[in-house]
């Protein structure tokens, strides 16, 4: 049976679109006759303990190394992983190996493995870019080693892909052009995520204590400053009352957002729950879908959020973001662009989103079609130079 190792630093149970990516890779694979191996540190971002070192799940058996903390960490982790991955690479031949790091596709290669397939999820220099606090010296200093390491990660690989067009350009730019990767598209499970009918809808809301009267709002991601969730909380002090925001994240900037809530009174109009293995049930719940991040390197909640039935707002590239949104979703209906990044024009598009609602609703089948047809996980396998039977 043909072998395949996928890499990256975290794997579940940590809970991020990269995560979801190998989850979504693994199943692929298997179901096409491979044998898949997922290697990744014990690091646990959820509750801080540390995950087994190695672990079946399914028909998938992920191996783990000791991920350090503190001082000199960084060789530490390098010495911890190598020795791992040196002794997987020697007890098994991989037909291909995946890496969505670029810390593991260092180390793959100081042990000696080649022809590393590379996705990188972000470029760290793009990502920094319009934040609207300076950066200490420190935070100048470690984004600068993250820069170079990824720089160097991208020279290392065989071969390269991107998840979009402004990531091609990214990586064009941070290579000096001696890199030209090539832009495949993700998929979209649609056995998770789907149009709800009233009745499921319904009960989502009241096993998670939401109101059926109100006009729900959801934004979901990691609580970071690139998201920008703060200006959907402020943009509610400018809503009427009947509408009420739903946070899913976690992350630096939740104890913030706590903060904006309690000083603006908004403790019944804006519920946090922390990060979820189930985000199809918020989809579900919700009216309108908010990306309001400065920077995506692809933007995999927008097409979750678009399959469910969700209208869509989001802050244009006009307005100063980085992101894929007017391209991803460039056929698909109900979509609303802010070319301002400020609570007003926030609010301003909300209202009309809703006031649109009734048109847009017969759209959504029609967005679902759209997407369902361009972004498939089979059709991602195969643009990966790997054999697979499509389905």
């Amino acid at each position: 049976m043909k072998k395949i190792l996928l890499m990256n630093v975290l794997y579940k149970p940590n809970i991020g679109g990269v995560e979801n990516s190998l989850s979504e890779i693994s199943k692929v694979l298997i179901g096409n006759g491979y044998k898949v191996d997922i290697f990744c540190s014990n690091k646990n971002n959820e509750d801080d303990t540390n995950l087994e070192f190695i672990y079946k799940e399914d028909r998938t058996e992920v191996y783990r190394y000791n991920y350090e903390y503190g001082k000199f960490s960084f060789f530490k982790n390098i010495l911890n992983s190598r020795k791992v991955l040196k002794k997987l690479t020697n007890e098994n031949k991989y037909s291909f190996i995946i890496s969505r790091n670029y810390f593991l596709v260092i180390v793959a290669a100081m042990t000696g493995v080649k022809s590393i397939k590379y996705i990188p999820p972000e470029v760290s220099y793009y990502s920094k870019k319009g934040a609207r606090s300076k950066s200490s010296l420190k935070e100048l200093s470690r984004d600068s080693i993250k820069f170079l390491l990824q720089w160097f990660a991208l020279i290392l690989s065989k071969d390269v892909y991107v998840l979009s067009e402004s990531m091609f350009n990214q990586v064009r730019q941070i290579s000096l052009r001696l890199i030209s990767p090539e832009i495949i598209n993700p998929g979209i499970n649609l056995n998770r995520f789907s149009i709800p009918d009233l009745e499921e809808r319904n009960k989502l809301k009241k096993f998670y204590d939401v109101s059926e009267n109100k006009k729900v709002l959801l934004a979901l991601g990691r609580f970071s400053e690139v998201k920008q969730f703060d200006l959907v909380i402020l943009a509610m002090t400018l809503l009427p009352d009947d509408y009420l925001l739903i946070l899913v994240g976690s992350g630096p900037e939740r104890e913030k957002y706590q903060n904006i809530i309690n000083k603006n009174n908004l403790k019944d109009r804006v519920l946090l729950f922390n990060s979820t293995t189930s985000p199809e049930d918020f989809y579900k719940m919700a009216d309108v879908f908010l990306m309001t991040s400065r920077y995506e390197s692809f933007g995999q909640t927008i097409l979750e959020a678009c399959v469910s039935g969700l209208q869509i707002i989001s802050f244009s590239r006009k307005s100063g973001v980085n992101t894929n949104i007017e391209l991803m979703l460039s056929e698909c209906e109900g979509i609303y662009l802010v070319e301002e990044q400020s609570t007003d024009a926030l609010a301003n598009t909300i209202i009309q989103s809703f006031e649109n609602k009734k048109i847009a609703h017969s759209n959504f089948t029609k967005n679902q079609n759209i997407l369902s047809k361009r972004y498939s996980w089979s059709n991602f396998v195969s643009s990966l130079n790997i054999p697979i039977d499509k389905f």
